[in-house]
């Protein structure tokens, strides 16, 4: 049972989770007091960040050996590599999207590729001003499921 919660990151998702922790010791880190996460135990890691913490969290996953779910975007090979490693030793849910819609979208996309690839297809990535990542991971895993994709990324 999870009793200290360590979220990582202070945008719209990580605050839109914090009511729904309440039942839990939570203790939120971002850019400002990243440097401080390796003074607090956890029971569960949710990094919600930018890619620029992932050292940090990497270097506490591997030290404290707790469960994570990752809901960051914008990792390079190697740091998927390097969580898909330490998977092996600890339980790692990553996602780009939480979102049933959008997974059984890209289910439908991955089933129907062979007829897909016959159309152009565009993908339109529209969010809030606040957005930190351009595009999104959502529309880039989106774009790596079909092979002939056009994007255009717009914060409102």
């Amino acid at each position: 049972m999870f009793k200290t919660i360590l979220l990582i990151g202070n945008g719209k998702l990580s605050k839109s989770l914090q009511p729904l922790l309440s039942d839990y010791q939570v203790h939120v880190f971002d850019e400002t007091n990243i440097n401080e996460l390796q003074n607090h135990l956890g029971d569960l890691l949710i990094d919600c960040s930018l890619p620029s913490s992932f050292d940090h969290i990497y270097k506490y996953l591997c030290t404290h050996l707790i469960p994570a779910i990752i809901c960051s975007t914008g990792h390079d090979k190697k740091e998927l590599t390097l969580l898909k490693e330490l998977s092996n030793k600890i339980p790692i849910f990553q996602s780009e999207n939480f979102s049933l819609g959008i997974n059984l979208l890209n289910r439908f996309i991955k089933n129907s590729s062979s007829y897909l690839s016959l159309y152009d297809c565009h993908i339109l990535d529209i969010h809030h001003k606040d957005k930190k990542d351009s595009p999104s991971g959502t529309s880039i895993k989106l774009s790596e499921t079909l092979t002939n994709v056009n994007y255009l990324s717009i914060r409102s």
